[in-house]
């Protein structure tokens, strides 16, 4: 037996999302104290879903307490817009997840690695137990045929290229545009491919660890930025790309005020992937 309670795109408005969100640095903490007071369980946390995996039978009530003290929301407001599936449903709905067929873009790729790491989480944390390790083992297998074996996957997007296309719509001429990533992990990559495939005249790659960044911006052609200089940067670039899983804001909106004021008309379009980086948004 299964008990899935959760937010995603589908039932909560983004506000509410990220903050309830759980990051990567978060989840070991998170899941041991969810261990504590429900049991084995597993978090998928993504920019578009919270999704708490309970083994056994529980009242959804203790997973939205659990999500309402960790995160300084409302219990209330949280079961309004949280869903709860139990048993076949709940193993449905992660072999859907798992699949890209729940995604705002559906199709893709990025969520199935989530997935995965989802549950290596569970397991280092000691979450885990047998029904959930065959929970997630078999949801993987099955998004793996899925990509195999249907059209789910075909001209597939991810939510990083969408943001990319969104840049380049913005900003038309690709050649002539100097465009700043902000975060050298998945999506960062995602995003910042998309744009060298389109040729930009210079693309410029930030993140915390600047080795990360440095590596990316080698393989694609471009210039790693130290992160200390990212206000500064701005000044320079036609079109940012925030795909960081930063807790608070990375830019605020004094920072971008500021380069647009240096900038002497030019447009600066921002376009934000990952949930709080940027203070306020901008075009």
């Amino acid at each position: 037996m299964f008990t899935l309670v959760g937010v995603s795109h589908h039932t909560a408005p983004l506000a509410l999302r990220e903050r309830v969100a759980i990051g990567e640095q978060q989840l070991p903490a998170a899941l041991a104290t969810l261990r504590e007071q429900v049991g084995p369980s597993a978090i998928v946390s993504t920019c578009n879903r919270t999704e708490l995996y309970a083994s056994g039978a529980h009242d959804e009530r203790e997973l939205i307490r659990f999500l309402a003290e960790r995160s300084g929301v409302d219990a209330a407001l949280i079961e309004r817009h949280a869903a709860t599936r139990r048993d076949v449903e709940a193993v449905r709905h992660l072999y859907a997840v798992a699949s890209g067929v729940e995604s705002m873009v559906v199709g893709e790729s990025e969520v199935l690695g989530q997935v995965r790491a989802a549950f290596s989480a569970a397991v280092t944390a000691g979450s885990d137990d047998a029904l959930l390790s065959r929970l997630f083992h078999t949801a993987i297998r099955t998004a793996r045929r899925a990509r195999n074996e249907t059209r789910v996957g075909a001209g597939a997007l991810s939510v990083s290229t969408i943001a990319a296309q969104q840049a380049r719509a913005l900003c038309p001429d690709p050649r002539r545009a100097t465009v700043l990533v902000i975060g050298a992990g998945e999506a960062g990559r995602l995003a910042a491919e998309s744009l060298a495939e389109r040729g930009v005249r210079t693309l410029l790659v930030t993140n915390r660890t600047h080795e990360r960044a440095e590596a990316l911006a080698a393989a694609l052609g471009g210039e790693a930025v130290d992160f200390a200089q990212l206000p500064d940067t701005l000044s320079r670039v036609d079109v940012v790309i925030a795909a960081s899983g930063a807790e608070s804001a990375l830019l605020s909106r004094g920072d971008v005020e500021a380069a647009v004021a240096r900038r002497e008309g030019e447009p600066l379009v921002g376009v934000e992937r990952d949930g709080a980086a940027i203070d306020g948004r901008w075009r």
